[in-house]
């Protein structure tokens, strides 16, 4: 519970300064001109606050915490996809517009560290608990990678809006 609370406690202190001196710097969303006027009012909006959290959750792991195999595999997918959002974000500060990474590209990015994760999983799948299913589903091969991609694909994006 302490690496929890520790956590927690610079996440929340280390935004609130990261706002700031994003605000400092204007380093902010940028709009495209063709969308929605409600999104207007979004240009020069801090971003990348994700950057904390998977910051500090790697650096908490990283600082002697004693990780389950579990763990090491759940913090490797932050890893993965955080470095994923911080390509496409930095893509779109350094353009100085709203277009990062093409869909496309991350997908295949995506799809590519999936595959990694699934080669890392600390042990075999051999079913899935789903809820209203009995005995969970089997899953392995394809359908292991697939129901992967899904998750971690549809969170990221999910996180992203």
């Amino acid at each position: 519970m302490l690496p929890f609370l520790f956590s927690f406690g610079i996440s929340w202190a280390g935004t609130r300064q990261f706002i700031a001196w994003m605000r400092r710097v204007r380093l902010g969303q940028h709009v495209r001109l063709y969308g929605p006027d409600i999104h207007l009012h979004k240009q020069g909006t801090p971003t990348m606050g994700g950057a904390v959290f998977a910051g500090v959750a790697l650096g908490v792991a990283l600082l002697g915490v004693p990780l389950s195999a579990e763990a090491a595999f759940v913090l490797a997918a932050v890893a993965a996809f955080g470095a994923i959002g911080l390509a496409d974000d930095a893509l779109k500060f350094v353009r100085r517009d709203a277009q990062g990474l093409r869909a496309r590209d991350k997908f295949v990015l995506q799809g590519l560290a999936t595959l990694a994760l699934a080669g890392l999983l600390p042990h075999p799948v051999h079913a899935m608990l789903v809820p209203g299913v009995e005995g969970g589903w089997t899953l392995g091969g394809l359908a292991l990678f697939t129901w992967m991609f899904l998750v971690f694909s549809g969170t990221t994006h999910a996180f992203n809006l």
